[in-house]
């Protein structure tokens, strides 16, 4: 990721219109949610399975059958587990290298290191656990009114919680942590065995997982809305301001807006015009602006509108500092 990407907006501008107001939409650079300093490495260690904390197993009623049954359903949930955390470690594996912010250690290689008392040839690495798994089928039974023949139907329903850390090879400090619970079910089927599996039923909740991981630990790009306020007046040249923004020429646009602000002192002029700084990431100019308009008029909507413009400016320094910072051991 470029240094000189951080301050610019993507091209593409999604433009949103109602009869109520304009929606812009830009993308932006967000900053990792964990406080990771610029590490250059990372590595994705096995996510540990923990044995499954509630099964269904059988209503055979057969001992022997029942208890063969119970084996088998066991080991399947120890395997889905191993699957899912195999799943998982792959998904975070290609966002990472996708995004190209960080170069991608193997994990062996940093688990072999770590049992070793040897530094870590990666900055960074990321653990993970599968923990309180639970697979349970629900049989249910219905009767035909017509030819009194009873129906059986099955259906599984599974949930689970990944949790995962990201610590500093060198310090062993853990930099950020967090627990996502996963749950789902399957549709109803007449066959036991043509239920889905818990992958399944999961997988994509487990993409969620993925993108949240790296959502944490390093800038991403995402799509931000902001609306302007309608125009009440009867300037022609508040339409035109409006026009450019639905056509996505945010700085002609901008400049109109704050042309008849400065002409007129008009509210949604001014508003607008900040607002538009704001998408543009003129920050500077965008509080100042809106910083005038509280004043000025004491709307709780500018207040607001000046809170998230404060806002959004901290989250691009955290930017800034995650993408020009040496990491700090």
């Amino acid at each position: 990721m470029k240094k000189n990407s951080l301050f610019s907006i993507m091209i593409a501008t999604v433009i949103l219109f109602s009869s109520c107001a304009t929606t812009v939409s830009v993308k932006k650079i967000q900053p990792a949610n964990f406080d990771i300093k610029n590490a250059k490495s990372i590595a994705i260690l096995p996510f540990e399975t923990s044995e499954p904390s509630s099964l269904n197993f059988s209503d055979n009623i057969n001992l022997f059958l029942g208890i063969l049954d119970a084996i088998v359903s066991y080991d399947s949930a120890i395997n889905e587990q191993k699957y899912i955390a195999s799943y998982l470690e792959d998904r975070i594996a290609d966002g990472i290298i996708e995004s190209n912010h960080f170069q991608l250690i193997d994990g062996r290689a940093v688990k072999s290191a770590l049992s070793k008392g040897l530094p870590s040839p990666a900055d960074i690495y990321i653990v993970g656990y599968i923990h309180n798994f639970e697979s349970d089928i629900d049989k249910d039974y219905e009767k035909d009114e017509e030819d009194g023949e009873v129906e059986v139907s099955y259906q599984r329903e599974v949930s689970y919680n990944i949790s995962y850390q990201v610590i500093n090879a060198k310090t062993h400090v853990v930099l950020g942590n967090k627990q996502e619970y996963v749950s789902g079910y399957s549709s109803r089927t007449s066959h036991r065995h043509n239920l889905e599996s818990a992958f399944d039923i999961t997988q994509s909740r487990i993409n969620s997982v993925a993108r949240k991981v790296i959502y944490n630990i390093q800038p991403h790009t995402v799509a931000v809305s902001y609306t302007l306020l309608k125009d009440k007046s009867d300037i022609i040249e508040m339409e035109l301001a409006n026009e450019y923004a639905k056509s996505g020429n945010l700085q002609g646009a901008k400049e109109t807006f704050l042309e008849v602000y400065e002409d007129t002192g008009l509210y949604e002029a001014g508003y607008n015009a900040a607002i538009l700084m704001q998408a543009l990431e003129e920050y500077y100019d965008a509080e100042q602006l809106m910083q005038q308009i509280v004043d000025k008029t004491y709307e709780k909507q500018a207040v607001k509108a000046l809170s998230e413009i404060k806002r959004e400016m901290k989250a691009q320094e955290r930017v800034s500092e995650q993408l020009d910072s040496d990491f700090i051991n």
